[in-house]
């Protein structure tokens, strides 16, 4: 099997603002590539060495993250993403081709809400680690509440409250270590604390409603590849099982040997491989 290695970087217009993305491959078959909370399309370098012949992997870099140029603080929606991806496959030639939808982490709740969408778009999808499959009530309630709202933009201009809470909460064994680490790596700096608010905030509309996937993905045969790490502390492979389950016709759940950190190059020569099944469906 031949693979393509090399990785371009490409800008495309919209709505007068410059979409950076990536490029690997030159097949006539795409896959859109969703990178996780705070990468860029860049984080799939390593997969874009095991791109079987025929695809075109296109990886783009999300609002708020990387060289997007995506400055205002308007919401995106899952419209806007999906006129991004029909200009992207316009531009790549390959509009004649199948699409597969490829997400990592927060790249996995973005697929799986726009593929709610427009399911008849995608012949396939690809979830690694992926966000979405569980509702997250503290993202919901920021969100998605008005007073979560107003209590999460607080929070982020005077975090000494969360921070202390925090540390108490630690001493008395109350929280893990693991959220410990994400709480303070999120709201210790104020860059990291203005990212966060513009992306939570501006990516809220990704919210995906499980039951209608599983209706369109049995409507449309849509085959679903999800790949979890058995040692995963950030999101967990049991949502996923719990999903896959009445779909076993097209849905397989993937767990590997490791832990969020799944485009890892010991890893990605199994997506290679997963791409191609997938692509034959």
């Amino acid at each position: 099997m031949k693979y393509s290695n090399a990785m371009v970087n490409k800008y495309i217009e919209f709505k007068e603002k410059k979409f950076h993305y990536y490029t690997a491959g030159t097949g006539a078959d795409a896959i859109i590539a969703i990178h996780g909370y705070g990468e860029t399309g860049a984080h799939f370098y390593h997969l874009a060495q095991h791109i079987p012949e025929g695809f075109k992997m296109i990886a783009i870099d999300l609002p708020w993250h990387g060289k997007t140029g995506w400055n205002d603080r308007n919401q995106f929606f899952q419209e806007d993403l999906f006129q991004v991806i029909n200009k992207l496959i316009l531009e790549e030639n390959c509009a004649n081709g199948k699409v597969v939808l490829l997400g990592y982490s927060l790249g996995g709740r973005i697929a799986l809400s726009l593929f709610e969408k427009y399911p008849q778009f995608f012949r396939s999808m690809i979830l690694i680690a992926p966000d979405g499959f569980r509702k997250n009530f503290w993202y919901w309630f920021a969100t998605k509440t008005w007073f979560g709202r107003m209590l999460f933009t607080y929070t982020l201009k005077y975090p000494a409250w969360l921070q202390a809470t925090v540390k108490l909460f630690s001493s008395l064994g109350l929280i893990t270590t693991g959220l410990k680490k994400f709480i303070k790596f999120h709201i210790d700096e104020r860059s990291a604390r203005d990212a966060l608010h513009i992306r939570w905030m501006g990516l809220r509309a990704f919210q995906p409603n499980l039951s209608n996937i599983k209706s369109f993905i049995k409507k449309y045969e849509v085959k679903v590849e999800i790949i979890y790490g058995k040692n995963d502390r950030i999101i967990s492979y049991k949502a996923g099982q719990r999903f896959a389950r009445g779909l076993e016709e097209f849905c397989t759940v993937h767990i590997l040997e490791g832990g969020h950190r799944l485009l890892l190059p010991e890893f990605v020569a199994l997506y290679g491989k997963v791409i191609t099944s997938v692509g034959e469906s």
